[in-house]
């Protein structure tokens, strides 16, 4: 399964970055970051420079980092397309596999997302047949 966040844990002094991310993307814009479960901002909060498909750096805005575990992940846009096709025309190879990572990519990101939360299971659940 493909790598679909980063964690950067707070030690010592924080420092705004830049963090290296090795998250493989297709745009820029699928990168999220969020820092103690608070959802940073774009050009706002954080930057992001030396963007390849396979990694890139993250560098907080002076003021806006925050404290806390940084979660630098991937979320896959599936609502566009990321290649259209038309009729008579020739199917790329490096479309036919853009197009496959979009929907591996997202499907990798739902599986990691199906993680159980904590409390989910209990022994009460248990003992009453909830679970």
């Amino acid at each position: 399964m493909a790598t679909t966040q980063q964690n950067f844990e707070a030690t010592g002094t924080p420092t705004n970055g830049p963090f290296t991310v090795n998250i493989k993307t297709l745009k820029s814009t699928d990168i999220k970051v969020s820092v103690a479960g608070v959802e940073k901002t774009l050009t706002t909060d954080y930057t992001i420079s030396d963007y390849t498909a396979n990694n890139f750096k993250i560098t907080f805005v002076s003021g806006k980092r925050g404290t806390g575990t940084i979660r630098v992940y991937r979320d896959t846009n599936v609502d566009t397309s990321s290649v259209t096709y038309a009729a008579g025309t020739a199917i790329k190879a490096g479309d036919l596999n853009t197009s496959f990572n979009q929907a591996i990519y997202k499907a990798d990101e739902e599986i990691m997302a199906g993680d159980i939360a904590d409390d989910a299971i209990t022994s009460a659940k248990i003992l009453d047949g909830t679970i």
